[in-house]
């Protein structure tokens, strides 16, 4: 009974007809599990239904401050992530929601997830309702405003916007940190914009080595290959190598991504078609769940058919709402893919070769790299990094044969 209830309310959810749910949902809501609750009031937060997380939080049924119960994130939190900003302006101003919530598995906050976002209206609202700042947060916005989000806006530029706006951020900036974080990103200085960055890191006292910089390109040039300059190298465009970036870009980590294959064939490449619930976790944590919430098609019970019957089992009931869900891996690829290019992080395809050079660092100092040449190109390029993660398969042509034989471990 309450799984077809359950079924009724999602459906009417998904099409937005608000008083056919206010009606069902009064009459029925007494006889819904808390799961049950709480998948319908999430859900509402990720479509954006104001007037549908209005209505059930204010049944009382349901507590704003409960989390989700798979990645155990509050509603707040998952609506910064979704930039669901009528939500957010509701949660903070209208209800008793716990600003200062902090993970307990990360330490990532509202706040730090709002920096992430580049979302100044929410992160002031915030800071506005007394929410508590620290370093974590404060390197996070570092980082977060190093991200090239918007192509006509220099990255330091935005944070002096941001410290304009909250000026009291300006004396809790660890210059040592802020300092090493560009010379690690240096190409980011060898820009058309190198003198609006010299002014503005001159404004923020910072002691930037330009002599260091500048011998890193003439190295460049005199070796007459392109030298690129990441944390970690990812070899290998799959599922895995995606999602790896897409973790390290939400921990303010940068990185490149290289693949032998053209985008065309990454993305129409099909092989596995559900995604367990950690997966439908993870895609979440990295907010690239908006498609798969619209197209994917939840399983929330499994028929066992035995001695002339179908016996339904109900899985929710005993996964405490976790699911199964119908998706295809092709296009959980296209939805990675899509994210990594909207936020400016590199990714190149039609890679004819590569070959790792170091996969370790030398008692010199000297860094992993990685060797490679696009396609339709004779001209060697280099990757300069802190680490390599080998992301291309097992049928690997470059990173399996890279690894010395006594040093691989298999599971």
């Amino acid at each position: 009974m309450t799984k077809q209830i359950q079924e009724q309310l999602i459906n009417l959810v998904d099409n937005q007809s608000l008083e056919e749910f206010i009606s069902l949902y009064s009459k029925h809501s007494s006889l819904l599990k808390s799961y049950q609750h709480m998948e319908l009031l999430f859900r509402s937060c990720r479509l954006g239904l104001l007037s549908f997380v209005e209505y059930i939080l204010n049944s009382k049924l349901i507590d704003i401050n409960c989390s989700h119960p798979s990645t155990g994130y509050p509603l707040l939190f998952i609506s910064i992530r979704s930039q669901k900003h009528d939500i957010i302006k509701y949660i903070i101003q209208q209800t008793n929601a716990n600003i200062n919530w902090s993970c307990q598995n990360n330490g990532i906050t509202c706040l730090n997830e709002a920096i992430r976002q580049l979302d100044y209206s929410t992160v002031m609202l915030l800071l506005e309702h007394g929410c508590t700042i620290n370093q974590s947060h404060l390197f996070g916005t570092i980082i977060e405003c190093f991200r090239q989000r918007d192509k006509n806006m220099h990255p330091l530029i935005i944070l002096d916007d941001l410290i304009n706006r909250c000026p009291k951020l300006i004396d809790k900036i660890d210059r040592e940190q802020l300092t090493q974080f560009i010379l690690n990103r240096s190409h980011c200085l060898l820009t058309n914009s190198n003198s609006v960055v010299c002014s503005l890191l001159e404004k923020f006292s910072l002691n930037i080595n330009y002599d260091l910089v500048n011998e890193i390109s003439l190295m460049s040039m005199k070796q007459n290959k392109k030298i690129h300059r990441t944390q970690v190298g990812i070899i290998g465009c799959g599922p895995s190598g995606l999602l790896l970036g897409a973790l390290l870009f939400r921990s303010g980590i940068d990185s490149i991504i290289i693949e032998e294959q053209s985008r065309s064939d990454v993305e129409s490449n099909t092989r596995a078609g559900v995604l367990e619930q950690s997966t439908i976790d993870s895609l979440d944590e990295v907010d690239i769940n908006e498609r798969v919430l619209k197209e994917g098609i939840i399983q929330r019970c499994i028929n066992i058919q035995f001695n002339g019957k179908r016996i339904s089992v109900p899985i929710t009931e005993y996964t405490e709402g976790k699911v199964s869900t119908f998706y295809s891996q092709n296009l959980v690829v296209q939805d990675l893919i899509e994210s990594r290019l909207k936020t400016n992080q590199r990714l190149w395809f039609d890679i004819e070769y590569a070959r790792i050079e170091r996969h370790d660092k030398t008692d010199d100092g000297q860094r992993p790299l990685i060797k490679f040449r696009r396609r339709n190109s004779n001209k060697e390029e280099l990757i300069e990094c802190d680490f390599i993660a080998g992301c291309d398969g097992g049928a690997s042509k470059c990173c399996r044969h890279s690894i010395p034989k006594d040093e691989i471990r298999t599971i």
